[in-house]
């Protein structure tokens, strides 16, 4: 080799991205002032792409493999640049390597629970997490949505928005779709397919990505909920429910009466009246801080009757204080939609009621209408308690409760038994007259 072809071969540039990371999907090759060299070497890797922009136009893209940089194999920057007849003098332009490999063991979760509608034991709420795969579909919507002049893109840049994304499409998914808790496990492979194509066709155009898998590890329910399922596989059983929880326990009994043996609806009714308050449209145009505290006060004096036990109110501060608004406002909303009449009227389970005399949401008189409605059911109320009942009279509930199941546990009076009590003092009234009888005829002496 002569001495022109070694100061040649200095002057060929290697435009190159040795990818030692696990999580970069773009990165701008460093060049002083953007220079490229007549003749320059182009080494594309597998799993890469080779993006040429110029001044900020998407030019030539470059699959894998090795190339020397001339104008027959840059035909749109020689376009743009009107080179017709070649180029030798070093030309600026911006090379990014898009990284086509799937990226994976990204995370997703579910921030805050989500409804499911179950068929059985009605809305239930769930979280899930779960993982998925990132690649890289279109360089140029890419380059032009996320990447814009960074000289390197990560994964990471941009999980927070795909986490959204799926959070909120596995909501909608799961809030129009009634698939029972206990199938939840057997689902999790068709549930995951229909969110990735849901994910998917808000992310290929927009953003230039492909979202090859995403897989649900675990959906997930409240303690409450697990152990109700496990005592409804066990066989029927009597079913509690308080306030909301009595209109879930109402639409089991509809669904699966073969689930139900029994069921006590506590401050419960089949539909709320309503109600235009005018102190509740002022609270919303209140500031934030002092909404809050106007909101709780007026809780408070809905849920307690005067002199209720300072434990009970206190308990039950904290838990709705500690509850998220989005979730006190869902609750407020699935209550005044419920309307369980027709569920109701047609039960035919042993059902007991129980209600607070000072009950200002669910008052005695929609206690009475819902006892009225289930045909044989119980109806108690407790002198002096509001709607919290569980905390304001607990020892009374226990006992109401307590009697109500051992009433199930007795056994059914036969036909036969009755007979067998009536028949003496039948016998005893046909004797009468009998010797009432004989005596008129003469027959039995005085």
């Amino acid at each position: 080799m002569g001495l022109w072809d070694k100061i040649s071969g200095q002057l060929i540039d290697i435009i190159e991205w040795v990818d030692d990371s696990n999580d970069t999907m773009v990165w701008r090759f460093p060049r002083y002032e953007n220079e490229i060299k007549n003749g320059a070497r182009l080494i594309v890797r597998p799993g890469q792409l080779a993006v040429f922009v110029d001044r900020g136009r998407l030019a030539d893209v470059f699959q894998p493999g090795n190339y020397e940089l001339t104008t027959k194999n840059l035909p749109l920057l020689s376009t743009l640049r009107g080179w017709e007849h070649g180029f030798n003098s070093p030309f600026k332009c911006e090379v990014y390597f898009v990284a086509t490999r799937q990226i994976t063991e990204l995370k997703w979760g579910t921030p805050h629970p989500v409804l499911l509608r179950d068929p059985t034991i009605g809305p239930v709420r769930v979280r899930a997490f779960g993982s998925y795969a990132l690649k890289a579909a279109n360089p140029e919507a890419l380059l032009r949505e996320l990447v814009g002049t960074d000289g390197s893109f990560e994964a990471d840049e941009i999980d927070v928005l795909l986490r959204s994304i799926i959070a909120a499409e596995f909501a909608r998914i799961v809030a129009s779709t009634e698939i029972s808790v206990v199938d939840l496990a057997q689902s999790y492979v068709k549930i995951a397919e229909e969110l990735r194509h849901a994910v998917l066709t808000r992310i290929d155009r927009e953003y230039g990505l492909d979202l090859p898998q995403l897989v649900i590890v675990n959906i997930s329910v409240p303690d409450e909920v697990e152990k109700a399922v496990d005592a409804l596989e066990t066989g029927p059983a009597v079913i509690v429910g308080h306030s909301l929880g009595g209109s879930i326990a109402i639409a089991l009994a509809a669904r699966r009466p073969d689930l139900v043996r029994g069921l006590v609806l506590i401050a419960s009714c089949v539909k709320l009246p309503l109600v235009d308050s005018v102190g509740e449209r002022l609270v919303a145009y209140l500031p934030g801080p002092l909404r809050r505290l106007v909101f709780f006060s007026m809780v408070k004096k809905v849920l307690f009757a005067p002199g209720a036990p300072a434990d009970a109110v206190t308990i039950t501060m904290q838990e709705l204080r500690s509850c998220r608004p989005e979730t006190i406002v869902n609750d407020v909303r699935a209550a005044r939609a419920m309307d369980l009449t027709e569920q109701a009227s047609g039960l035919e389970v042993a059902t007991l009621v129980l209600a607070g005399s000072h009950d200002r949401l669910t008052t005695p008189a929609l206690a009475e209408r819902l006892s009225a409605l289930i045909r044989g059911s119980r109806l108690r109320i407790v002198d002096g308690a509001g709607h919290m009942v569980p905390l304001e009279a607990p020892q009374w509930v226990n006992r109401e409760i307590a009697a109500f199941v051992e009433s199930l546990d007795a056994p059914p009076r036969s036909p036969a038994a009755g007979a067998a009590r009536k028949r003496p003092l039948l016998r005893h009234v046909l004797d009468r007259l009998a010797r009432i009888a004989r005596r008129r005829s003469g027959s039995m002496p005085l």
